[in-house]
């Protein structure tokens, strides 16, 4: 079947999106964060996102403990992952975005699959947040895109991370390939003390060897946080070793070289659960993270913007068949968003003897960014200045005016009655006429140009 969204759903009065294909089942909660509720594998009905047994999906205020209010599910963190003081605003343990009502822009069925745009404006962070969710129509595979617009005037301090909570079922391996472990917190010896680093998996302590590839079950009373780093590729995978069933995550490893994976195994709260969480900095608190220059800084104007793909597998087949599926999804939007060539705008060094200034099309120029077919001049009915020129990108005017003053079929430069000179301005006169057309066009096309000729 191709994906299909319904928008009209509900789940405890709250507003739910479905999203489905022929193998996965996506439900996305717009009034709670914009969250990602269940990623359900059809073939066995298996629920991989990790649900909250004892707290229900309820909106809660910005400044609330997320922890309290957490049902589970696939969360977003930013500007922060830990709760903190930075630059005179108190921000919540993940973020400020994490209960917002976020609208819905858009929702389509596409023949490449089923897409839902949500959009929040940050309530301390003058920020713009574009969410897009994707299910694949032809493979098992749910993409995310995010993209994070400054709208302020002034640079912001940031971290961003993904925190899929996942069931990994009672025994699972979690494959990193990560050289790097670096302890952040644990309950127990075995799990390491505070900023000791190992060489993953195996960590080695006082009390003994642990392997931290493999879960523990929900009687070992334990929990960590711990840091993966010095990356070889950006994935992970958490499979199931008694059903070959698997949850693998695809991320750009350039913008999210660090996974800090909170691992659950009865120690915290009761519960049991696995979240590998990439991010853009370490550690995962914002404050932390400016003392030791490893945030992110978005000025004015600039977007922040990343993807990663969940992609859900089952024997015969592996994570090596997963991370093909998706790395392929990668390379394709890559083709598809990747910067074209550097165009020419505003002044040709040809027409008006100076410098041509080239930007790439992903960037904003300082002026006009309309695209003018340079370096042909455009001819204006009323002369332009140099002041006019430098501002809006305009080429120098013919050196003859056109405009009916009186001295129509007269040159500016030369004398009046001169044979060569009238021959010249027919000439010039006669291709205007013919070219108007066209300059007209060029004109009307640019919007700053047309907003502003009237200064002059």
């Amino acid at each position: 079947m191709r994906a299909q969204i319904d928008r009209h759903d509900q789940i405890l009065g709250i507003r739910r999106l479905r999203l489905e294909n022929d193998w996965l089942h996506v439900t996305v909660l717009p009034e709670v964060g914009a969250k990602i509720y269940d990623l359900i594998w059809k073939p066995s009905r298996r629920h991989f996102l990790w649900h909250n047994p004892r707290i229900a999906p309820q909106p809660y205020p910005i400044e609330a403990n997320f922890d309290n209010y957490w049902c589970g599910g696939w969360d977003d963190g930013f500007p922060t992952g830990d709760e903190c003081d930075h630059a005179g605003e108190h921000y919540p343990n993940l973020g400020e975005l994490r209960s917002l009502r976020w609208n819905l822009e858009d929702a389509e069925e596409t023949r490449h699959g089923a897409a839902a745009q949500l959009i929040a404006f940050g309530p301390i962070s003058p920020v713009k947040v574009t969410k897009t969710v994707t299910l694949d129509n032809e493979r098992p595979i749910l993409s995310v895109r995010w993209k994070i617009t400054n709208v302020g005037f002034l640079p912001i301090d940031f971290i961003w991370g993904t925190h899929p909570a996942i069931d990994p079922g009672q025994h699972a391996r979690l494959r990193v390939p990560a050289k790097t472990g670096i302890v952040g917190l644990a309950s127990h010896p075995l799990l390491g003390t505070p900023g000791q680093q190992y060489s993953w998996p195996l960590l080695e302590t006082e009390a003994g060897r642990t392997d931290m590839s493999l879960t523990q079950p929900q009687e070992a009373g334990i929990f960590c946080g711990h840091t993966a780093t010095d990356l070889e590729a950006g994935w992970y995978a958490i499979e199931d070793l008694d059903t070959s069933e698997g949850f693998l995550l695809q991320f750009p490893r350039d913008i999210c070289p660090y996974l800090w994976m909170w691992l659950v195994y009865g120690g915290w709260r009761g519960y049991r659960h696995v979240i590998l969480e990439p991010w853009t900095s370490h550690p995962v608190n914002l404050a932390q993270a400016v003392r030791q220059r490893t945030h992110r800084v978005l000025q004015a104007g600039e977007t922040f913007e990343v993807q990663v793909c969940a992609a859900i597998y089952s024997k015969p087949f592996t994570w090596k068949d997963a991370l093909q599926q998706t790395s392929a999804l990668f390379e394709k939007e890559g083709r598809e968003t990747e910067r074209p060539p550097l165009v020419w705008r505003g002044r040709s060094n040809a027409v008006n003897g100076g410098p041509a200034s080239a930007f790439p099309s992903g960037t904003r120029p300082p002026r006009c960014e309309q695209e003018l077919p340079l370096p042909c001049p455009i001819i204006t009915k009323k002369p332009a200045n140099d002041s006019c020129r430098a501002k809006w990108g305009l080429a120098r005017t013919a050196p003859f005016d056109l405009s009916d003053n009186g001295h129509s079929g007269s040159p500016r430069h030369g004398r009046k009655n001169s044979i060569a000179s009238t021959i010249a301005w027919q000439l010039l006169k006669r291709r205007s006429e013919e070219e108007e057309p066209l300059i007209t066009e060029r004109k009307s096309a640019c919007p700053m140009y047309n907003q502003q000729r009237n200064f002059h």
